[in-house]
C-alpha cells in the first residue's frame, strides 16, 4: 500500500476504525484538498511511531504502521464517508451563500474581506477534518507510554 499526499490532494487513509488494541481498520481514498474523492480499498493497521513535523507554517505528524491485512471495503463505509464530506462541505461553504453582489462592479472592501473570509473558513474547516481524523492514535499512545491500559 502506498500513499502519497501534497496538500490534502493523493492518496490517503481516512475513516480510522478501532478494531484492537492498537490496531485500526482504515480506508485507503484519493482526496483532492483533504475532501476524500475515490475509494480504493480497506487496510488493518498497527500503530509503529508517531512523528511530530514542524513545516514553519503548518504543524503536522507522520504516521508510520505496519499493514496487518486488507479487509473487504463495505457500502456503507463509503456511503458514510460521502455523506460526511458531504455535510463538512455544506457547513464550510455556507459563507459564500452570503457573497451576492452585482457583476457589473467591483466588490467593496467589506465584501472582499467577506470573501476571503469564507475561503479562509473553508480551508479551517478541511484542515480541523483532516486533523480529527488522525485522533484514534493519540489516546492510546498515551494510555501505552504511561503504562496503563
Amino acid at each position: 500500500m502506498k500513499l502519497l499526499t501534497y496538500c490534502g490532494t493523493g492518496t490517503s487513509l481516512c475513516d480510522y476504525r478501532r478494531v484492537g488494541r492498537g490496531e485500526y481498520e482504515a480506508a485507503q481514498w484519493v482526496t483532492v484538498f483533504f475532501v476524500p474523492v475515490v475509494p480504493f480499498s480497506a487496510w488493518r493497521i498497527r500503530l509503529r511511531t508517531s512523528e511530530p513535523v514542524n513545516l514553519k507554517l503548518v504543524i503536522s505528524a507522520t504516521y508510520r504502521f505496519e499493514v496487518v491485512g486488507q479487509v473487504r471495503l463495505s457500502p456503507k463505509r463509503v456511503l458514510r464517508t460521502y455523506a460526511l464530506t458531504a455535510m463538512t462541505v455544506a457547513i464550510a461553504g455556507a459563507p459564500f451563500l452570503f457573497l451576492h453582489f452585482p457583476k457589473d462592479r467591483k466588490p467593496t472592501t467589506m465584501e472582499t474581506i467577506a470573501i476571503v473570509g469564507a475561503l479562509l473558513w473553508v480551508l479551517a474547516i478541511a484542515g480541523f477534518v483532516n486533523h480529527m481524523r488522525e485522533k484514534p492514535y493519540d489516546a492510546e499512545d498515551e494510555e501505552g507510554a504511561s503504562g496503563k491500559g
